[in-house]
């Protein structure tokens, strides 16, 4: 009996110990979902050996204009490629690249990320950011996050959040096939 009450209190007290963890983190912000179906890390690096990563925003839950938004996008998801000096260039959504990086500010499926048209979100609301690595209207591979409001494109929240997203965006190896 004795060893059964200590197990339940050593429980007890990990459980405090893990909620007082995750209170100091900022809950406002988490990835939930990836997916690498036609992810290759040999592929994400032949899409950069030339040029910079294109980098498409779509959506904007801010007040800041779009392209200041895009711009920090793109510092926040500098380093986070398995081609650490890949510098990601702000492009359009009409623009054509093979290859390119997609953040939507808003729900935007799996199916339809690549090909997705500029929406328009209403600013500071808490809701979903979408992302993929794109090869043509095809996710190699794709995620969904929950962003808090944004109110500070330069907190450290906010970047530690985009850097977090391409790091999943384009790991070192596909989790599902590479072992």
């Amino acid at each position: 009996m004795l060893r059964i009450w200590n197990k339940r209190r050593i429980a007890g007290v990990l459980g405090v110990i893990a909620l007082a963890a995750l209170s100091a983190c900022d809950a406002d912000w988490a990835i939930h979902f990836v997916s690498y179906e036609q992810y290759s890390a040999s592929e994400a690096t032949v899409a950069v050996l030339y040029k910079p990563m294109p980098l498409v925003v779509l959506g904007n839950p801010t007040t800041v204009s779009d392209g200041a938004l895009t711009t920090a996008v793109a510092e926040g998801l500098q380093g986070s490629h398995i081609v650490h000096d890949t510098i990601f260039k702000p492009s359009g959504p009409g623009e054509l690249h093979p290859y390119r990086t997609v953040i939507a500010f808003g729900a935007v499926g799996q199916a339809d990320i690549c090909a997705a048209a500029a929406g328009s979100v209403p600013a500071g609301q808490t809701q979903m950011m979408n992302a993929a690595f794109c090869r043509g209207s095809e996710a190699l591979s794709y995620l969904q996050s929950r962003i808090g409001t944004v109110s500070n494109l330069t907190a450290s929240s906010f970047q530690k959040h985009v850097q977090a997203v391409g790091l999943q965006l384009f790991p070192s190896k596909n989790p599902n096939t590479d072992r």
